[in-house]
């Protein structure tokens, strides 16, 4: 299966959250793609409870397995995790860098 792939039209940088990126050799991001955080160990579960039906509740820690589909972009050379806060100046953080060779 082969990913559809269209120009980046977004800057995700300043916002908080995760995103995956596709770079060429000299660090420029050629595809950007927010994702939900497969990270975060908090989980919506029912409440039972008719007022709030849903809840959060916190995970034990768990081996998990991601798996994300990237378009194929010319030029990529590697696959880039980052993660920025919600506090207003936190900076992005790459949680991984993949190269593709």
């Amino acid at each position: 299966m082969i990913s559809p792939y269209r120009e980046m039209s977004h800057d995700h940088t300043q916002q908080p959250g995760l995103w995956i990126e596709l770079r060429r050799s000299d660090g420029k991001t050629v595809y950007q793609q927010l994702i939900h955080d497969p990270l975060d160990e908090n989980v919506e579960v029912h409440s039972g409870n008719e007022d709030e039906p849903f809840s959060w509740k916190k995970t034990v820690s768990m081996e998990k397995i991601i798996v994300l589909l990237v378009p194929e972009v010319p030029g990529a050379e590697s696959f880039v995790v980052l993660k920025r806060g919600s506090e207003e100046k936190s900076a992005p953080v790459e949680i991984a860098h993949f190269p593709f060779k």
